[in-house]
């Protein structure tokens, strides 16, 4: 966990998905509609707009992607843990009924 949050803020988000430089407080939808609303039209204002969407989809994206690997790789060792339990008390109980079969 502590990697995952490592990795993202070193491009520059949260965990969370947030970009780090605005308050957590604010949501996206506030920050877009703070800076495209108004009486003039500033082209850089919307271009930020379109810049902190994108940073903002991608950083979650990304997040969840990793958290999506990250269950993937405990399932595959969940799964290898269980088939060499299996084959272990497999092979025990085996033992026991040679054991058994060759007294009668």
């Amino acid at each position: 966990m502590e990697q995952d949050k490592a990795e993202s803020q070193s491009d520059g988000h949260d965990q969370d998905g947030s970009i780090q430089g605005y308050s957590s407080g604010e949501d996206l939808f506030s920050r877009i509609e703070s800076l495209i609303t108004g009486e003039d039209f500033d082209s850089g204002k919307v271009l930020e707009a379109l810049s902190l969407i994108r940073e903002a989809h991608l950083s979650y994206v990304r997040a969840h992607k990793q958290r999506l690997e990250n269950r993937l790789n405990e399932a595959k060792e969940n799964e290898v843990d269980f088939l060499k339990s299996c084959d272990l008390l497999e092979q025990k109980i085996q033992v026991f009924m040679d054991k058994t079969e060759t007294k009668d």
